[in-house]
């Protein structure tokens, strides 16, 4: 806990959180995704190579509340992320899964 933002955007400790947030129970998945999208990091894990998948994870395996608040953020980004190549697969997450 308290490092999930900087391991998202690593190579293979990208890999690891990804499985985190599947393998994760509801409380704890929602601590990850809590720190993820709350971070200052969140902008630069929407347009990082690595980054960009951690969020469409916590897209896809959260769900309710949740979810709708994490695409919300997403969402909100949308301008500033729209012109960048890993961005527009978060977005077209979001747009699919709202």
């Amino acid at each position: 806990m308290g490092r999930f933002p900087f391991l998202s955007m690593n190579k293979f400790s990208s890999n690891v959180v990804e499985k985190c947030l599947r393998v994760a129970d509801q409380y704890q998945r929602l601590q990850i995704v809590n720190e993820l999208i709350n971070g200052p990091d969140f902008s630069n894990l929407l347009v990082n190579p690595f980054g960009n998948y951690v969020v469409q994870s916590a897209i896809k395996t959260t769900s309710g509340g949740m979810r709708q608040l994490v695409i919300k953020r997403v969402m909100g980004m949308s301008s500033m992320i729209k012109g960048d190549m890993y961005g527009r697969r978060v977005l077209a997450c979001a747009k699919l899964l709202r």
